[in-house]
């Protein structure tokens, strides 16, 4: 589960970006993260750019993900939901002058999240390979084993022999558009 942010990812958002320039840039990756799971009580410092199994190793909550077994020790990362929040700190107030416009551009979030700008939901993703563009301070990653076991359970699903998926992967990954070496 990934979260990064880009201001150059396309000739559109260079184009916003140069429109906007003049009110108010602001990088998030400047900005501490947390990174939490609260029926799990963790709660670690995050980064963005960033990958949740990357900040909790950083934090010492979980080993080598690539150390002997941990990808099936560790595979409770996975199936856990996740959110990356912050305080954002450097918006300017909107002045006598006029509205402010703001924006924030998402580009490469994980698959499944939902965002959401001082407690109201803003938007969604369910494409790893899309981009967002929306004002954003709350990111809650879904699992994306039980996303995929979800929509595998829906009617008319297509189906599979026993067997068919193999032994060491997750099940149902055909459900969802994810690069399957990053399906943890």
């Amino acid at each position: 589960m990934k979260l990064t942010t880009s201001v150059a990812a396309s000739a559109t958002a260079a184009c916003m970006v140069a429109q906007t320039a003049a009110l108010n840039v602001l990088d998030l990756s400047d900005q501490k993260w947390k990174l939490q799971n609260v029926p799990m009580n963790i709660s670690v410092p995050g980064s963005v750019p960033s990958h949740v199994h990357l900040d909790l190793y950083k934090a010492q909550v979980i080993g080598d993900p690539y150390f002997g077994l941990n990808d099936f020790n560790l595979r409770w990362v996975a199936w856990s939901n996740w959110t990356y929040v912050r305080q954002i700190n450097g918006l300017q107030s909107v002045g006598e002058q006029g509205n402010m416009t703001t924006y924030i551009l998402f580009n490469g979030l994980d698959t499944f999240a939902d965002i959401s700008f001082c407690g109201e939901h803003i938007a969604s993703t369910n494409h790893q390979f899309r981009g967002t563009d929306a004002p954003e301070l709350e990111v809650v990653f879904a699992s994306a084993p039980e996303t995929a076991d979800r929509l595998a359970s829906e009617p008319g699903a297509e189906t599979w022999p026993w067997g068919i998926e193999g032994w060491f992967g997750f099940p149902n990954c055909a459900f969802i558009r994810k690069e399957q070496s990053d399906f943890g």
